[in-house]
């Protein structure tokens, strides 16, 4: 209301001031005339000032629209993200399954068979004499026979050996058994084919093991001897029975005598 006042005010006012220059301008200059001058005309009343037309009341100001309220700012959306290349990845070429190797299946090692230690020969109590039933062996006569076949002319051909005697102790070749060797040398050479087994024994007088050893040395003894008579060795081998298979049961010098020999048989 106090603008609209003050724009009345200042329009009136204009007004005014613009008829008070017109009624106060100096009029033109006129050439002196000899003649007494004409008393001037009054001049015209200025027209009264027509009332300014009252303004009209200024509308009511419309009261402001209350300010919406802010949005709540919305978040920066992201820059967004440039679309990076994909590398063109070249799937690998499947891989070639090797099959297994066979498992190597190692063969358990062969068991060690242990060879059974042989028992020593059992001892064989020799009965009296009388109470054998078995026909009396050929060696008790200082000898022993043997049948074989030759290869070279198909025939049988029968052999007999001498039995060698030893002293007591000993395994040395007394002179007397020397015919005894080489007799059983030329029965020896009858058959080339012929392998034989000198077998060496003891009297009943000392140790097991003393005598297996001495009648070892006794067999021995007659290889050799053979040997030296021209049989070759090739055809000859050697046990021992000790005392344990005399030829006579007694137990007087005699017996013992007998016993202590060295015996040929077919190997």
């Amino acid at each position: 209301m106090k603008t609209l006042l003050s724009f009345c005010i200042g329009l009136a006012a204009v007004s005014l001031l613009a008829a008070g220059c017109a009624s106060n301008a100096p009029a033109p200059a006129t050439p002196a005339k000899s003649e007494a001058a004409k008393p001037a005309e009054p001049a015209k009343p200025a027209e009264a000032a027509k009332p300014v037309a009252a303004a009209k009341p200024a509308e009511a100001a419309k009261p402001a629209e209350a300010a919406k309220p802010a949005e709540a700012a919305k978040p920066a959306a992201p820059p967004a993200e440039k679309p990076v290349a994909r590398a063109e990845v070249t799937p690998p070429p499947p891989a070639q399954e090797t099959p297994p190797a066979p498992a190597e299946v190692t063969p358990p090692p062969p068991a060690e068979v242990t060879p059974a230690t042989p028992e020593p020969p059992a001892t064989v109590a020799t009965p009296p004499a009388v109470e054998s039933k078995e026909p009396p062996h050929a060696e008790e006569a200082g000898s022993v026979e043997i049948k074989v076949v030759d290869e070279k002319t198909g025939e049988v051909v029968k052999l007999s050996f001498q039995t060698v005697y030893f002293d007591y102790d000993k395994y040395n070749i007394r002179p007397d058994a020397r015919p005894a060797i080489e007799a059983n040398a030329r029965e020896l050479n009858k058959v080339a084919n012929l392998k034989i087994i000198i077998e060496g024994h003891c009297d009943e007088r000392g140790t097991t093991e003393y005598n297996l050893a001495l009648g070892e040395h006794r067999a021995v003894a007659v290889m050799q001897a053979l040997a030296g008579a021209g049989v070759g060795k090739d055809r000859l081998k050697t046990v021992s029975y000790g005392k344990e298979r005399p030829v006579d049961p007694g137990h007087d010098e005699a017996a013992w005598a007998k016993n202590r020999r060295g015996v040929i048989r077919e190997s």
